[in-house]
């Protein structure tokens, strides 16, 4: 059954999330992640993928991508830290802490993607 909101745990936990992003400074918005590669952006611009990019935008980027789902979230991340400001990356956060989605295969664990 599919569920119109996120667990309360989940909500909480990414609300919580929002609350410390909230008071990083410049640099550490763009200190490395445990994230081969990534910084804390990268690493907020993966994780606010799917309230940003619909169904069908994400299919079409898997097919540029050849399939690769790593490859394809990879660049997706990159080119959203590029883009986007610590704010609207933090808002998307704020405004979706209790959106139903969960990472495909991953249940709410997920994993950093490697390329």
């Amino acid at each position: 059954m599919a569920r119109d909101t996120a667990p309360d745990w989940v909500a909480g936990e990414r609300r919580d999330l929002a609350s410390m992003l909230a008071g990083l400074t410049p640099e550490q918005w763009d200190a490395p992640s445990l994230c081969a590669g990534w910084r804390t952006r990268e690493v907020i611009a993966h994780i606010t993928m799917p309230y940003r990019l619909s169904t069908p935008r994400i299919l079409l980027k898997m097919v540029k991508a050849r399939g690769k789902f790593n490859r394809m979230s990879d660049a997706q991340a990159r080119e959203d830290a590029r883009t986007l400001t610590a704010g609207a990356l933090l808002r998307t956060l704020e405004e979706n802490v209790a959106h139903p989605w969960t990472p495909p295969g991953g249940g709410f664990e997920g994993h950093c993607p490697t390329t």
